[in-house]
């Protein structure tokens, strides 16, 4: 039996390239470790554009069936080990523009199509992180986790050597993945519609803004409430019409929302809103809780009292991933609790889907309405401001209870927020039960892995 070592066509240590264009440099993506789970959910908005000779990318420049593996990195408080391995799909290169390379800290591996299925080693070191033997070769230098690669290539071999059964193999999990990944991009589409559409309302104010602008052209309030319903639905009059004969009651709920809509903007401490709405801050519209970390001998990954998250580690795309619990549990986050990072990277949110204790790395907040969408998006649409906490440099970045209560927001009357939850909440729905589905898929796929790359199930 060959080593993996004997598979290898080339490999390659990363580059970084420099931050501005020079002469004689190309724009390149640059892939680190750290964008890895985001590229494996089809979020390319992470990957840096550096400038790097035509040299050092051509012999670095990745193809599709090629490996990136981390080689420096890792996070012990996490449970992350370095090592992590990403698989190039022809979408990711589609994404990222002509030339893609790996970072400095990560390593390209081209493998020998016609011998192996580089997608099953892809699995096959999942595996091994799922079990942990990944860990056997990683060390620590001056504090940084570091992976073995040589050693690595030398002592793994393929578990099935088979092209053929690798293939059905590989066939399987792809099967598990491209549903995964239907489902995420479902999500991303609901989940840009309402944003879109908290924008409109609740940071452009376009429904007010067409009435007050339809009125002081002189035209009828009848007018100006159809113009709202221009800017609210995106359609034209004449789609409007058709819409109020193809489906009366969907015209009626619009014309509904658009006549509760303000006429005028007002300008309150300075800033307009409209007419009836306030400007106010986080700590008067949300119950706020900052986290509070048990001691660590309290910490236990079987089940034994409450569900903690000490920070983002464990954060998905809206939803965390369940891994650490407390026995003494401190400060506790309610079910549907919006859990947003305080520490570096300030900002990064996700949702509770159960009662939970949290850590001093997040806090949790609730609308004081109760509109989990309302308060999700709103929280969404202050990033900006929470950026502001994070640190440049050696500085590390963190907001207080103080900073995040005194956040401007505006605060629109009570039906609005309950005509947006009415407009979103099948969309969020939507989107959480399709994340129950993922997480499902994941734990098959997690169980199916040791099982079908060891041949104790046969895949025929």
């Amino acid at each position: 039996m060959s080593n993996l070592k004997s598979y290898v066509i080339h490999t390659i240590g990363g580059g970084w390239g420099k931050e501005t264009i020079e002469e004689n440099l190309i724009k390149v993506s640059v892939i680190r470790g750290t964008d890895f789970p985001k590229l494996e959910k089809l979020d390319f908005s992470s990957v840096p554009i550096r400038f790097e000779t035509l040299k050092k990318i051509e012999s670095r420049t990745l193809q599709v069936g090629d490996l990136i593996i981390e080689v420096s990195g890792g996070s012990a408080s996490s449970g992350q080990r370095t090592g992590r391995c990403l698989y190039i799909t022809q979408e990711i290169l589609d994404n990222l523009g002509k030339y893609v390379i790996p970072a400095s800290f990560c390593r390209l591996l081209r493998l020998d199509k016609e011998k192996i299925n580089s997608k099953f080693i892809y699995y096959q070191i999942a595996e091994m992180h799922l079990s942990d033997q990944i860990g056997i070769y990683e060390n620590q230098s001056t504090g940084i986790s570091n992976f073995q690669f040589n050693l690595f290539l030398d002592e793994i071999f393929p578990k099935i050597t088979d092209l053929n059964k690798q293939n059905s193999i590989v066939d399987i999990f792809n099967s598990i993945d491209q549903k995964i990944q239907v489902n995420t991009k479902i999500n991303q589409t609901l989940e840009q519609i309402a944003q879109a559409l908290f924008k409109s309302w609740f940071v452009d104010f376009d429904p007010v803004h067409a009435k007050a602008q339809a009125l002081s052209d002189g035209m009828s309030l009848e007018q100006a409430e159809l113009a709202a319903m221009q800017a609210i639905s995106g359609k034209t009059p004449e789609e409007l019409t058709a819409l109020s004969q193809t489906q009366p009651e969907r015209y009626a709920e619009l014309a509904e929302t658009a006549k509760a809509f303000p006429c005028e903007m007002v300008e309150v401490d300075g800033v307009e809103v409209p007419k009836g709405w306030e400007l106010s801050t986080i700590g008067d519209c949300y119950d706020v809780v900052m986290g509070q970390s048990p001691k660590g001998e309290t910490y236990n990954e079987n089940k034994q009292g409450m569900l903690f998250y000490q920070g983002r580690a464990e954060f998905g795309w809206r939803f965390p991933t369940p891994r650490l619990f407390t026995t003494d549990p401190k400060r506790i986050a309610e079910q549907n609790s919006i859990l947003m990072s305080v520490r570096a990277p300030v900002g990064d949110i996700n949702i509770a889907l159960e009662k939970c204790c949290i850590g001093r790395g997040l806090a949790a907040l609730q609308h004081k309405s109760k509109s989990l969408s309302f308060g999700l998006y709103q929280i969404q649409s202050i990033k900006p401001e929470l950026d502001l906490f994070n640190g440049e440099g050696t500085v590390f970045g963190s907001i207080n209870q103080a900073n995040l209560k005194n956040i401007q927001i505006i605060n629109p009357e009570e039906k609005f927020i309950q005509l947006f939850e009415k407009n979103l909440s099948s969309c969020d729905s939507k989107i959480m039960n399709n994340e129950i589905e993922n997480n499902a898929l994941k734990e098959i796929r997690d169980l199916l892995l040791p099982r079908l790359l060891s041949g104790k199930i046969e895949n025929d």
